[in-house]
């Protein structure tokens, strides 16, 4: 039943002390919280560092254009429905039951999954230090271009230079500039031929930055380097302490279950036919290909997916389509969503995407059947405690071991991480609303799976139990501010003699430990609630009716509602017609009715928090909603009209 206002009842002098129905113009004063600084995330217009105002590259606005950009992690955006905050009124939720793209019936063999102590996940003893992985130095590769100036489009490569390969700033565009090169290194020498690779700009936001990635694939059957065939050499450009990646990865490389990415500090130098030139320092990180199934002796039939924007919801089904062996009907469209590295017949994973999004199976079965929850709970805690902003639809791969089921996930992408939640802003500012629906755990929100994780009883507790065995093991403050002072040690030379200099700033890695301490804490208390969704307010029987779907704590903590109406979206004190408080969170739909004489007839605005009833002030939520009203967006908020 839903609750319903007396347009009579007295308001109360302390708002935080009593339930509080409210027509007068009183309201609360704006709420604020307080949390610890320093993660760089979406929307920010600069990194939130020490020093982040000096000489740093700014990353770019996640919501300026997340769809053409995938390697930004927007926050959930009300124009790209795929990406909003949890509501049900528009989004595809588990529990879903469209179904747009049937799988083809075929004869296709039936998984089974490995017994005893066999697991998919396994990994050479040896493998994170044979190769000369072994040694944390910075390796000096040398590139040579062999290039002609002349024409360079789609069709005819064949006078690209390396400024063409620099100005190739579009990662979505059908021209991707490749060159011939001669590279060589300390473990691999020079070989006398005059080119032995091609080279391109890698990467997708990065792409913006001044200092460009590149990617280098070796050419010749069966030419490897250190068993791979392509380097990936990352500048990691909004990155001021230059070792962010290789630590997260060198640290994962430790932990079991969620196997990790063989790392390299690479000195990169180009000779364009003027002599070698520096370009500073960069990570190369191993590539998902053939050779990373080689390396770690899986079997070669597995698949392997790098998500782009993944939200395991059924809309995903529009893009990967499949014909009757299993192979994508339109492999750019499929790889909009989910970038094929490895493997072929893909009917697994949509088994897998309608499973997640089947609401008559209990989520703990689709689980179990479908992932490995250990795997799961590690790369979870893991990126909590590493404060990895940018991994919910992009930046992670998806591993479907031949013959199986099971999907694990692996990491990739670390540069923003072992930083600190930002500190949340007090007001109703757009900024600060939206920086806190991507708080915490709200961040995850926009991945099906990841809510029903998140939202199936016991998992918080699974979470914190999974992050204090990492934080008395791997990723306590001694092993994380150990690696920081070493690999500082080691890069901080070839910085100070190159083009670096003057972006590097090595006081950032002396406070990684304190930042993964402060995702700990933040970790443990639950952050914020998930984000409720108001539903276009209805008017019934002489009464207006507001109902939500509810906001869930992960944490499980009570939590109330507060529910203001204004006859602007402003919601000045002034223009106020109505405030009420403490309203119970009373089933997956909370409601309230008003009397429509109460807010009177017109064009009306409501907005909708939640409130952790034992600290109101400190930790609430606004609603998910976005509109744009008279040209501004607004949080929280709906319009609605009472005739």
């Amino acid at each position: 039943m839903p609750t319903t206002a007396d347009p009579s009842a007295e308001p109360a002098a302390d708002p935080t002390a009593e339930p509080m129905t409210d027509l007068s113009p009183d309201v609360r004063d704006d709420p604020a919280v307080d949390r610890p600084v320093m993660r760089p995330e979406p929307g920010a217009d600069a990194e939130a560092r020490p020093d982040a105002d000096a000489d740093v590259e700014a990353k770019p606005d996640a919501d300026a254009d997340a769809e053409a950009d995938p390697d930004i992690e927007a926050r959930p955006d009300p124009d790209a429905e795929e990406t909003l905050p949890p509501d049900t009124d528009v989004e595809a939720r588990p529990g879903q039951d469209v179904d747009p793209t049937p799988v083809p019936e075929t004869d296709a063999e039936t998984p089974t999954e490995p017994s005893g102590d066999e697991s998919p996940l396994a990994e050479p003893a040896d493998l994170y230090d044979r190769d000369g992985y072994g040694t944390v130095d910075v390796l000096r590769i040398d590139v040579r271009t062999v290039t002609e100036a002349g024409t360079c489009t789609i069709d005819d490569q064949s006078g690209c230079t390396l400024a063409d390969v620099i100005a190739d700033v579009d990662p979505n565009d059908d021209l991707k500039v490749d060159i011939p090169v001669h590279v060589s290194m300390a473990d691999f020498p020079e070989d006398g031929r005059e080119t032995n690779a091609e080279m391109r700009q890698r990467g997708a936001s990065a792409r913006l930055a001044s200092r460009k990635s590149f990617r280098i694939v070796l050419k010749g059957s069966g030419v490897r380097w250190r068993g791979e065939d392509k380097l990936q050499i990352n500048k990691h450009p909004y990155d001021p302490s230059f070792i962010r990646n290789k630590i997260a990865f060198d640290l994962m490389s430790r932990i079991p279950n969620l196997p990790s990415t063989r790392t390299q500090f690479v000195n990169l130098w180009i000779d364009d036919g003027e002599g070698p030139e520096d370009y500073g320092v960069f990570t190369h990180d191993e590539a998902a290909n053939d050779e990373f199934f080689e390396n770690r002796d899986w079997d070669k039939n597995g698949r392997l997916y790098k998500a782009e924007k993944f939200l395991f919801a059924l809309q995903d089904l529009d893009f990967l389509a499949l014909d009757e062996d299993g192979e994508p009907v339109d492999e750019d469209r499929f790889e909009e969503r989910l970038e094929i590295q490895h493997g072929k017949d893909h009917r697994p994973l949509l088994a897998m995407i309608r499973a997640v999004n089947d609401k008559s199976v209990p989520f703990e079965t689709t689980l179990a059947r479908y992932f490995d929850e250990e795997n799961v709970l590690t790369y979870v805690a893991v990126n909590l405690l590493l404060g990895q902003p940018d991994a919910t639809t992009h930046n992670f791969y998806l591993y479907n071991p031949a013959g199986s089921e099971r999907f694990y996930y692996l990491p990739w992408d670390y540069d923003l991480a072992l930083s600190a939640e930002r500190e949340l802003q007090e007001g109703f500012e757009e900024e600060a609303l939206a920086r806190r629906l991507f708080h915490g755990f709200g961040k995850i929100t926009a991945s099906n799976f990841l809510k029903a994780l998140f939202t199936s009883p016991g998992f918080h507790q699974k979470v914190v139990a999974k992050a204090d065995e990492l934080r008395n093991t791997v990723l306590s403050d001694a092993s994380i501010s150990d690696l920081a002072a070493r690999y500082s040690a080691v890069v901080a030379p070839v910085i100070d003699a190159g083009p670096d200099r003057d972006q590097y700033k090595p006081a950032e890695a002396a406070l990684f430990d304190d930042h993964v301490a402060a995702n700990h804490a933040g970790l443990t208390e639950g952050y914020l609630p998930f984000s409720p969704s108001l539903s276009e307010p209805r008017v019934e029987d002489g009464n207006v009716r507001f109902s939500w779907s509810d906001a869930h704590d992960v944490a499980g903590r009570d939590l109330t509602y507060d529910l203001e109406i204004a006859t602007t979206p402003e919601f000045r004190r002034e223009d106020r017609l109505f405030f009420a408080n403490r309203i119970p969170d009373e089933g997956e739909r909370p409601s309230l009715e008003i009397p429509v004489e109460a807010i009177g007839a017109g064009t009306r605005y409501v907005r909708l928090i939640a409130r952790v009833s034992a600290d109101p002030d400190r930790i609430w939520q606004i609603a998910g909603n976005r509109e744009t009203i008279g040209g501004e967006r607004r949080i929280g908020t709906r319009a609605f009209q009472i005739p």
